[in-house]
């Protein structure tokens, strides 16, 4: 088998693929750089009191922080995004009307805000190192090509432009034995994928977390927030309640009933807008499919 390599010299940034943040300071970002926090949830249920009224007692900043995770979560899932920056290693599988169509390779998470590394592999064993000259970004599709570049940049190489569009086996050194139109898992590709906070109010990049997925990701958490409050607000499956204490009385009436928390209103209009939000989302993120 032969290995080759290129003149990468370590450093995968390059024109289609400029570094969007530093490698070794992706684990450090929280959802609070974004402005997920308890207060911002807080800020957008101003003027609705939610406590317990038996006791007086406020939902803890805990329960907020959960439901806040839980909304990202889910946020994620529906639009088939990721959030919070991370590095992904995975492994992509050889076909042929791929690799010769430019070597499309559809990425399992988006967006990609750097790409580290691409290789091809046969055995766990790293046998062709693609040149980050090569390389096609695309970032909010998470996608991938490659258009080779030795000889028509002057470049010294081991492989010129009608070897490298051959196609494997021949580009691997494989014999053919190990099929020419499939091979299981032989594309390695390394990425950092995930969003950035806006660095400018007013103006948000591609890659770059948009106002309307912030106010999704809120209005969801408030959603899981107003639940608790209707169940608190009387109690499960009653719509009136009367206090006295003392000879001083307080009669309580709602719109709550066994089927209706007190916060159902409130919950409706929610669903409303986060149903618009996510529409509007879902155009601008499409669908992560490929095409088989």
């Amino acid at each position: 088998m032969v290995m080759i390599t290129n003149g990468n010299s370590g450093n995968p940034y390059e024109h289609n693929n400029p570094m969007q943040v530093d490698p070794d300071k992706v684990n450090n970002y929280t959802l609070a750089d974004y402005g997920l926090t308890v207060d911002a949830v807080k800020l957008n249920h101003f003027g609705i009191d939610i406590t317990d009224p038996r006791t007086g007692e406020h939902l803890p900043d805990a329960f907020y922080k959960s439901k806040i995770e839980a909304a990202v979560a889910q946020a994620e899932k529906m639009l088939d995004i990721v959030i919070l920056p991370r590095t992904i290693m995975e492994h992509h599988d050889f076909y042929r009307n791929d690799f010769q169509s430019f070597m499309h390779i559809k990425t399992y998470r988006k967006p990609i805000l750097q790409a580290t590394n691409v290789r091809l592999e046969y055995g766990g064993a790293m046998i062709f190192n693609y040149p980050a000259k090569w390389w096609r970004v695309y970032n909010l599709e998470g996608q991938l090509e490659m258009l080779p570049t030795y000889m028509l940049a002057g470049e010294q190489g081991s492989l010129n432009l009608a070897q490298a569009f051959s196609g494997y086996p021949v580009i691997a050194g494989l014999p053919y034995t190990v099929g020419d139109q499939f091979a299981p898992q032989m594309f390695h590709v390394e990425y950092i994928a995930g969003m950035l906070p806006p660095a400018r109010e007013g103006v948000t990049q591609p890659y770059e977390m948009h106002p309307d997925l912030w106010n999704m990701i809120i209005k969801m958490a408030l959603r899981e927030c107003f639940e608790q409050w209707g169940r608190l607000i009387i109690g499960a499956g009653i719509s009136n309640m009367t206090l006295s204490f003392d000879g001083v009385s307080q009669s309580i009436d709602s719109t709550q009933t066994a089927m209706y928390g007190g916060a159902s209103a409130d919950i409706v209009q929610l669903d409303r807008d986060i149903q618009d939000l996510y529409t509007g989302l879902k155009s601008y993120y499409g669908n992560n499919l490929g095409i088989i």
